[in-house]
């Protein structure tokens, strides 16, 4: 697996116009050829835990492409379920594209995040396959609508293979989207109903001891 540079961000802002607010990802959801996964570098840090990358998930009609990076900027480790970690004090930006899906109410919009909520880390997955696993807690607007929350749920795959992804978006009304709606399950470790990327790479790095 490559691992890619911190400055993906800047890479997303100027070729994605995901910063600004300036407009969607430059996609047609109609064509194959048309929709561009989100490209996100990242390069080894003597951090305290970090999650990074990016993709596109596609079956059938439906595509969801992503983009971003968390760290831990601090603070103190909260043990959580299956022998996994959590962390308040973070940071980081993600953008999610919902280039084609089947709720009416987030088909084509694009969820950009305006804060990480917080992090949580999972040093073994617990099954063949399945390592390095995150999930990343977002605050943020669709298409510049605030008062939305998305998850993000990346395991990175063993070997530099097998990486997979989840998202979960609640509105100001409740629940409005998950993948699992369109995407087959291709995974239950580090939580269920994973899909493949079927394009792009994720690199999750586990918080340092002490």
């Amino acid at each position: 697996m490559r691992f890619m540079t911190l400055s993906f961000i800047v890479i997303l802002c100027s070729s994605l116009a995901a910063c600004d607010g300036a407009g969607r990802l430059p996609t047609d959801p109609q064509g194959d050829s048309e929709v561009t996964t989100p490209t996100v570098k990242s390069e080894h840090a003597l951090e305290n835990g970090r999650v990074s990358g990016g993709g596109l998930i596609v079956e059938g009609p439906w595509r969801v492409s992503l983009a971003g990076q968390a760290r831990v900027l601090g603070g103190p480790a909260t043990p959580i379920w299956a022998n996994g970690v959590q962390f308040d004090d973070v940071d980081g930006h993600w953008v999610l594209q919902l280039h084609r899906v089947s709720a009416p109410q987030v088909d084509r919009a694009t969820f950009r995040s305006t804060r990480v909520q917080r992090l949580q880390f999972f040093p073994n997955a617990g099954a063949v396959g399945c390592t390095a696993g995150a999930r990343v807690h977002l605050e943020g607007a669709l298409d510049g609508v605030s008062g939305w929350t998305a998850l993000v749920i990346v395991v990175d795959g063993s070997g530099g293979n097998d990486d997979t992804v989840r998202l979960l978006m609640w509105g100001p009304s409740g629940e409005e989207y998950r993948t699992n709606f369109d995407f087959s399950g291709e995974s239950t470790c580090a939580g269920e109903r994973r899909t493949g990327l079927d394009s792009g790479n994720v690199t999750v790095r586990f918080p340092f001891p002490g």
